[in-house]
Order: structure tokens, then C-alpha cells, then sequence
């Protein structure tokens, strides 16, 4: 099972690097609109702070 945080890796990093909507998103991993804009932020924030996006993805 994901943990709450890799979940909201995943939906920060596939809307913003895959395009991907919410409403998608949230279909694939069983979630409302609200769920995914408050782990997109989450995610966000733990790439930011974490350096995910300069180390891993470039």
C-alpha cells in the first residue's frame, strides 16, 4: 500500500511533468477534486523541500 506522502508525490509530479488532470487523478486513485488539491500541494511542498525535482528528474 502507498503511503500518504508518495501518493502526493505522484500527484504533484503527474499534473505538472504528465499534463494529467485532477478529475483523472483522482478517478485513478479512487479520490474527490479536493483530495487531489490538497496532496498536490502536499507533494509540492515535500519535492520542494526534499530537492526531488533537481536530483531525480533532470
Amino acid at each position: 500500500m502507498w503511503t500518504e506522502e508518495t501518493k502526493s508525490i505522484l500527484v504533484y509530479l503527474a499534473s505538472k511533468h504528465l499534463n494529467e488532470t485532477g478529475v483523472k487523478i483522482g478517478k485513478l486513485l479512487g479520490v474527490g477534486k479536493g483530495a487531489i488539491s490538497i496532496a498536490k500541494e502536499k507533494g509540492r511542498n515535500f519535492c520542494k523541500e526534499k530537492g526531488i525535482e533537481e536530483n531525480v528528474l533532470q
